[in-house]
């Protein structure tokens, strides 16, 4: 089984904000820093050991150390690996 996730931190953010009638560049304005990159998440699982691998690389191909992302980022990929691990 192979699940991939496109996600951009700003796009994030972005949506949750429309819900309160406002935009991302409201937070922007007061210094907030967001990253706009869109990352391709990928999870397969192992048929022979059941484990899930998580692969994160740009448009390019280039893979993306889960350290370099911001905490933000990181905790939602967190989110996706615990709602496939525990399923």
């Amino acid at each position: 089984m192979v699940r991939t996730i496109i996600y951009n931190e700003r796009n994030y953010f972005n949506e949750l904000m429309k819900k309160e009638n406002k935009s991302v560049e409201s937070l922007e304005a007061i210094g907030m820093c967001f990253d706009n990159r869109d990352l391709i998440i990928t999870f397969e699982k192992s048929e022979l050991t059941g484990n899930y691998t998580r692969q994160i690389t740009d448009l390019d191909n280039n893979e993306v150390s889960f350290n370099s992302l911001s905490v933000t980022s990181k905790n939602e990929i967190i989110k996706e690996w615990n709602e496939l691990q525990f399923a």
